[in-house]
């Protein structure tokens, strides 16, 4: 699943759930993110989806390791940009399974503090 919100407040959702050997795309997604540490990275997840067939899922991840990166850049008038893409080995639970796999943030980071962290 993949939530991108602009810098207007909107948001672009895309991914699916596969159920019954069938991909069911998801059209709404609710993400809470539980902040952590002076870097302020995320360490727990709770996503509530519903999917185009009008089925709901609530997912819940801990992360268990996580490597910040970061892309330093200059724009068209020569200001530094700075990205921090956060990578967290999650492990996810949804409807009494468990899978192991990446959750991963994007940030802008606008005065030493990343901008999606509220």
């Amino acid at each position: 699943m993949s939530v991108i919100t602009s810098r207007d407040g909107s948001e672009r959702i895309g991914g699916m759930i596969l159920s019954d050997g069938r991909y069911d795309h998801i059209r709404q997604a609710r993400v809470e993110t539980k902040w952590k540490g002076e870097q302020i990275v995320h360490d727990a997840i709770g996503v509530d989806v519903v999917t185009e067939s009008g089925a709901s899922y609530h997912i819940d991840g801990e992360v268990m390791s996580l490597i910040p990166l970061r892309n330093r850049r200059r724009d068209s008038e020569g200001r530094t940009l700075m990205t921090r893409i956060s990578e967290g080995m999650t492990r996810w639970h949804c409807g009494g399974r468990t899978g192991y796999g990446l959750s991963e943030y994007l940030d802008q980071i606008v005065g030493g503090r990343p901008v999606g962290a509220t």
